[in-house]
């Protein structure tokens, strides 16, 4: 068996509740609890981000609740600007993913001056957010260990990273305090969004010309997984075979890399369940309304998994590839 780290159930999710004295949101929904919600995506080009709604979407289809999607593009002032379009439209609660909360503030507090909850995967906690869901330093440090073991003294590393996402920013500062504690040679580069791959691919092409296979062990990594299939590319293209490379997230297609031995780990993060869990909260979240204490750091579950555990992995969940 794995070592997930865990979050809780439903059940236990909304124990951790503590009871609001404040009046019922402005938007609150009908006796029928039939709830409409705003969902914002960090981008629909990122496969975590859309698994978290994904997850949270079955809920709220079984439920019957009315949601709007808006895309974000990766960009926060398109996301500040649906958080604001959505209380213009009254609904009953937010949920965005990934953009850290302080750089939503300008949306979220509109959302609580009009009564309205706010819930985010990956984007922390703030004034005017309600509920958090982290998948950020504690993925980054396991990655971190990982990559460390491919570097002995004077290695190089680079590192990819988005410090406009809530996961990345934290994930890349495990990777720095990991670094710091070593002789590596790092290159930290940011990836843009969208373009995510293309960016993954010149970046490594670039590192790659000045780092040749001689030069020491020379590991390239990626705060998420779709910058890593633009490095494979490069990598491959360049004929190194020197060159390990670890990402983050473990959607299918970096799965199937890790094993057929182009990629050398991933950590796979129970996206569909982190939003499937945030959606089950929202009954409790909208009864505490948004002058409740703040009632959520969970961790997200996640499995670190590498060409050694790949196949026993994918047998305990044959879901990641699909």
């Amino acid at each position: 068996m794995f070592s997930h780290a865990k979050l809780t159930t439903a059940a236990a999710t909304a124990a951790l509740f503590l009871a609001g004295c404040s009046s019922p949101p402005t938007g609150s929904a009908s006796e029928d609890d039939s709830y409409s919600i705003g969902l914002v995506s960090f981008s629909q080009a990122n496969s975590t981000s859309n698994n978290i709604l994904s997850g949270f979407q079955e809920v709220a289809d079984k439920e019957g609740w009315d949601t709007t999607l808006v895309d974000a593009q990766g960009a926060p002032d398109k996301a500040i600007a649906a958080i604001q379009n959505l209380v213009g439209k009254k609904v009953d609660a937010i949920f965005y993913t990934v953009f850290p909360a302080d750089a939503m503030a300008a949306g979220v507090l509109a959302a609580k001056n009009a009564g309205i909850p706010v819930l985010t995967a990956g984007g922390g906690l703030a004034d005017g957010v309600q509920a958090t869901w982290d998948f950020g330093y504690a993925q980054g440090m396991a990655s971190a260990a990982e990559v460390m073991k491919d570097l002995g003294p004077g290695g190089n590393l680079l590192a990819l990273g988005y410090d406009l996402g809530g996961p990345c920013s934290g994930r890349g500062q495990a990777m720095k305090e990991a670094a710091e504690k070593t002789d590596v040679n790092v290159t930290f580069q940011q990836v843009t969004i969208p373009g995510q791959v293309q960016s993954g691919q010149q970046s490594a092409q670039a590192w790659l010309a000045a780092h040749p296979a001689d030069s020491g062990p020379n590991v390239i990594w990626a705060c998420f997984d779709e910058p890593v299939q633009g490095v494979s590319a490069a990598v491959k293209a360049a004929g190194r075979s020197d060159v390990t490379i670890h990402g983050l997230d473990g959607p299918a297609v970096n799965l199937r890399a890790v094993q057929d031995g182009s990629q050398d780990s991933t950590v796979w993060i129970d996206a569909v369940g982190s939003g499937r869990i945030a959606a089950e909260a929202i009954p409790e979240i909208l009864e505490n309304g948004v002058d409740g204490a703040a009632t959520i750091d969970e961790v997200a579950p996640f499995t670190l998994v590498t060409r050694e555990n790949i196949e026993e992995f994918l047998a305990e969940h044959p879901e990641a590839l699909q």
